[in-house]
């Protein structure tokens, strides 16, 4: 039995939204995964104990993390593109909600976002602006909508 289509966007768009908001993080995970990848070399043979689960064969093991250094690399790329096609404002809000992703949750801090995202852009615009929570909210849907069309496209979410 296949899940109701909402539950299935639902979690596509968690999907995304994780991606779009732990960019930084999870980009300084895969460039630590690759260098270890590249720089490390297979065990002695002496070395090597049989598991049970898993993949006892080195190579294996190798082709299996570089199908996960790949994933996150799609992804990343996903968080790339997503971050570049969207207008300015909506890039001030990413870098926002980035940046205040931990802590203060709810309300406080979509007030916080919505000041911060008013003084960006009454600044740019060289005029007042005033941007309230409710847009902050719709914009960040918006984003998150973009990047699950763009990862759907891509093959990224199943």
């Amino acid at each position: 039995m296949s899940k109701p289509l909402d539950k299935e966007v639902a979690r596509d768009r968690r999907i995304v939204a994780g991606w779009l908001l732990w960019y930084e993080e999870r980009k300084q995970q895969y460039e630590e995964m690759r260098e270890e990848m590249l720089h490390s070399s297979p065990p002695p043979l002496s070395e090597v104990v049989p598991v049970k689960t898993g993949l006892s064969d080195t190579t294996g093991q190798k082709g299996a993390q570089l199908g996960d250094l790949q994933e996150a690399e799609r992804w990343l790329a996903l968080a790339e593109e997503v971050e570049q096609r969207i207008p300015w404002k909506m890039q001030i809000l990413l870098s926002l909600k980035r940046k205040y992703k931990v802590g203060v949750k709810g309300r406080p801090v979509r007030w916080l976002i919505a000041v911060e995202l008013s003084k960006e852009v009454s600044r740019r615009l060289n005029k007042d602006w005033c941007v309230g929570v409710d847009s902050v909210d719709k914009w960040w849907q918006r984003i998150v909508g973009y990047g699950t069309i763009l990862a759907a496209k891509k093959g990224l979410v199943k």
